[in-house]
């Protein structure tokens, strides 16, 4: 079946409006799973780049050096933790 490809909007709603209603439906179903297709692989990770990553691991060395201490040590933390747990 060759598809008219210069349609408009407006034609195409023309025409879908004088289908039968369980055509609509199942033209509304086909249009609905490709959209979710199309935006499905608009939302995938481009897989053949090799992207640089933002951060190494390693820059991260020594941020929060000293929160437990500050804190009141790791057993205090977890007591007041808890405490707010319970409202």
């Amino acid at each position: 079946m060759e598809m008219q490809t210069d349609a408009t909007y407006e034609e195409v709603l023309a025409k879908a409006q004088r289908l039968s209603l369980e055509e609509e439906m199942r033209l509304l179903s086909d249009l609905m799973a490709d959209v979710r297709q199309r935006v499905e692989r608009q939302q995938k990770p481009d897989t053949q780049k090799d992207a640089e990553p933002l951060y190494d691991v390693r820059d991260f060395r020594g941020i929060g050096h000293g929160t437990w201490t500050e804190a009141g040590g790791i057993d205090e933390f977890i007591r007041q933790e808890r405490a707010s747990w319970d409202g």
